[in-house]
């Protein structure tokens, strides 16, 4: 047995919770699995190792079709509130460097413009959400407020996946809280590998 089967194993002498589904990692794609989980009644236990979202600039665009997703879950708008002044042109610059010359630009609309033009488009219109700017730090931590306040996810930040034990029809999850070691053992029917490549469900 692996390290984390024999992990698993040991805390399932211990007491065993159970929950419809167990994901393992909360950024983006771990949190709206969740939302859209709890949108259909079904419970999830969501793990993350960090005990907050991501402080760092990464990813800025949100496509359409993501804001789609978003608008299903009923959290476009206030997504868009945390995006940039709605008069700021999005246009994309390319530059020699940072103070250097400017090679060329494409120029694109602002937020009003998008929305404007989205809300004077007929119904038929494939672009009900229009693509978004805003910093990926900024939509994950509104996600995360958002997901604390849904009843079916039980939302454990600071807490990490430490075994895993597939049993073919369902699954025991060894989990951790990193600052206490506090240990618990959930069995589920369905385990949502979203920490990554370098995760522990990649690995197992």
């Amino acid at each position: 047995m692996s390290e984390s089967q024999v992990s698993a194993a040991r805390s399932e002498r211990e007491t065993v919770h159970t929950v419809p589904v167990v994901i393992v990692g909360g950024g983006p794609v771990g949190l709206v699995l969740a939302m859209f989980l709890d949108r259909y009644g079904v419970r999830s236990l969501l793990l993350n190792t960090e005990t907050v979202t991501r402080w760092q600039p990464k990813g800025s665009t949100h496509n359409s079709r993501t804001m789609e997703h978003y608008r299903t879950l009923g959290i476009s708008k206030r997504l868009r509130a945390v995006g940039l002044p709605p008069d700021y042109p999005t246009d994309v610059g390319y530059f020699t460097r940072l103070v250097g010359h400017e090679l060329q630009r494409v120029v694109l609309p602002s937020e009003r413009e998008k929305t404007q033009a989205a809300a004077a488009a007929p119904v038929t219109d494939q672009v009900p959400e229009p693509i978004f700017r805003s910093n990926q730090m900024y939509v994950e931590e509104l996600l995360l407020a958002h997901a604390r306040t849904l009843p079916n996810i039980d939302v454990r930040f600071g807490w990490t996946c430490t075994g895993i034990k597939d049993r073919g029809d369902e699954v025991v999850c060894a989990v951790e809280e990193i600052a206490t070691g506090r240990r618990e053992a959930f069995r589920c029917a369905w385990l949502a590998g979203c920490d990554g490549a370098r995760g522990i469900t990649r690995r197992e």
